[in-house]
């Protein structure tokens, strides 16, 4: 018989061999392949081979579940086709079929040369065709694919619009989990369109919120963002997708003594802030109004005021008694109009009655007098 090197011998025969007997590593464990290098083509295409064949286990909790992640570990640009056509008649649980399609798409984005997005999108598509699987699949896809306008373009190419929603979920849950954010620097915000342009800032402020869980400030987080990631005309989309996650975080930034916006985007996202702290913490959120002495506090007060009603409507009323003395006038006619209006809304007419006579400014007065009216 003809004696060969160890380096000659196919993937093929190596399965078949037993390891301990070569000193071959296990090649149904991935990770034996990483501390003995990476495989080379040659192995990847015997991999295929064997498991193409007919009548070949698939069953990824079966014998050959570790040629499988193996394969599915180690699979480039060039088997990435074959490998999905071999993924697609695998069984296995759906939490683990999840994994392993995620680490496909992974693998080929990530080596040399990657895959491009065009070419996985096509791989899918007739892998998958179109349903539920394939809406994961674009979901999975987009997770791993690079951050760039043509990524976007991408996206708007798919034909249904629940793929493009789980592509598009796929990109926010691939940017809010990167280390940095220099792949940002290439993007043109200009050329998204409104929902991409939420996907992004959404992700961002995931991205800010999360930073502490990694040893990073949220401090940092939001000046690297505005340093260098995002133009000035993108920051208060960016603030605004914070409030919605972080009001605590996001009215700090804007409270601060340099705060990263002005004028009316300043003014009506403290609104939209204050709105959501008083939905949650109640009165708390009055007293946040009260300690900034800003020439917008009528209208701070009167947003504050709305959702605390709703969240307390006896414990805000009864802030109102114990604070009303240290208010301005234009900030007292703001929350008792708030309150009115409460009142009015609930059907207590008396009671929106008592609070109108407190109201200062005249014409105030007169328009919820008007208000009140039997209709």
């Amino acid at each position: 018989m003809e004696n060969r090197k160890t380096s000659d011998v196919t993937t093929s025969e190596r399965i078949s061999a037993a390891p301990e007997s070569d000193g071959l590593p296990d090649l149904t464990d991935p990770s034996s392949w990483l501390s003995s290098g990476v495989p080379v083509k040659a192995d990847i295409r015997s991999l295929l081979e064997l498991l193409s064949k007919d009548g070949a286990d698939l069953n990824l909790d079966g014998p050959n579940g570790g040629y499988l992640r193996s394969l599915f570990f180690w699979c480039d640009s060039e088997s990435f086709e074959e490998a999905m056509a071999i993924f697609k008649q695998t069984t296995a649980t759906p939490e683990g079929r999840t994994l392993y399609l995620d680490q496909l798409y992974a693998r080929a984005f990530s080596c040399d040369p990657p895959l491009t997005v065009r070419g996985a999108i096509q791989v899918t598509r007739q892998t998958f065709g179109s349903g539920s699987i394939a809406r994961n699949a674009f979901w999975s896809l987009f997770a791993h694919a690079p951050i760039t306008n043509d990524t976007f373009v991408s996206v708007r190419d798919l034909p249904y619009d629940d793929e493009k929603k789980a592509a598009l979920a796929g990109l926010s849950r691939a940017l809010s989990g990167k280390e940095d954010l220099s792949e940002l620097n290439a993007l043109h915000f200009t050329e998204l369109s409104d929902e991409e342009n939420q996907a992004v800032m959404r992700a961002l402020a995931d991205w800010t919120i999360t930073s502490s869980y990694i040893g990073r400030s949220n401090q940092e987080a939001v000046e690297t963002c505005l340093g260098s990631v995002l133009p000035e005309a993108e920051i208060p989309k960016y603030l605004g997708a914070i409030a919605e996650r972080d009001p605590d975080l996001a009215w700090t930034l804007l409270t601060s003594d340099s705060p990263p916006i002005s004028g009316d985007d300043l003014s009506s996202l403290e609104r939209d802030c204050i709105s959501s702290l008083a939905a949650k913490k109640g009165p708390a959120a009055l007293d946040l109004v009260r300690e900034m002495h800003s020439t917008q506090s009528p209208a701070l007060f009167k947003s504050a005021m709305d959702s605390s009603l709703r969240a307390d409507s006896i414990g805000s009323a009864d802030w109102y008694e114990r604070n009303q003395a240290k208010l301005p006038s234009g900030s007292k006619d703001a929350l008792v109009s708030s309150i009115v209006e409460f009142n009015l809304a609930q059907g207590a007419e008396e009671e929106a009655l008592e609070w109108i006579s407190r109201v200062e400014d005249a014409d105030l007065r007169a328009r919820l007098e008007s208000e009140a009216a039997p209709k």
